[in-house]
C-alpha cells in the first residue's frame, strides 16, 4: 500500500490535535533537521496545549499545524482585527516561515527551562545573521 507524504502529514496533524485536545499534552518526534544542532532529528519533544498555557514568548519553541506539523522557534506575533498571527523561524534557516494563524497555533514546548541558555545562543545568532544575510543578498543583487 502506497500512502503519500501529504496524507501521512495530515494524519500526524490530526493525531497531535487529538492528543492536545484530550490530554492537554502531546509528545512529538522531530522529523527534520531544521532545528539542529539544538533540537536533533528523531528527538521527542512534549508540547502543552495552547488552551492550558500562556502565549508564547520570544524564543519559545512552538507547535503549529500547516500542511504538516511545524516545530519552530517563535519570534513575535501581530494582532490584526482581533486575531493573532504567529511568526516563527527554523534555527537553521535565515528567513521566517509563512505566518501561522491563531487557529494553526497548537501549543508550546514544555521543557523550555532546560534549554534556556541554548535558546539565548540561537536567538543571538539569528539576530546577528539575519541582517548580514539581507545585506549580502542586496550586495549580490547590485553585482
Amino acid at each position: 500500500m502506497n500512502v503519500s507524504h501529504l496524507r501521512l502529514n495530515r494524519i500526524a496533524v490530526l493525531a497531535a490535535e487529538e492528543l492536545l485536545n484530550k490530554n492537554g499534552i502531546a509528545n512529538i518526534k522531530i522529523a527534520s533537521d531544521s532545528m539542529e544542532p539544538f533540537i536533533k532529528t528523531g528527538e521527542h519533544l512534549t508540547f502543552r496545549s495552547k488552551a492550558v498555557c500562556e502565549r508564547p514568548k520570544f524564543g519559545d519553541v512552538i507547535l503549529c499545524k500547516q500542511k504538516y506539523l511545524l516545530v519552530h522557534r517563535f519570534y513575535f506575533c501581530r494582532k490584526k482585527n482581533g486575531e493573532y498571527t504567529y511568526f516563527t523561524k527554523a534555527d537553521k534557516g535565515f528567513l521566517f516561515d509563512y505566518p501561522s494563524s491563531e487557529e494553526q497555533y497548537m501549543g508550546i514546548y514544555i521543557k523550555q527551562n532546560e534549554r534556556r541558555m541554548l535558546n539565548r545562543i540561537i536567538i543571538f545568532r539569528s539576530i546577528i545573521l539575519l541582517p548580514l544575510f539581507v545585506i549580502m543578498t542586496k550586495i549580490k543583487l547590485k553585482d
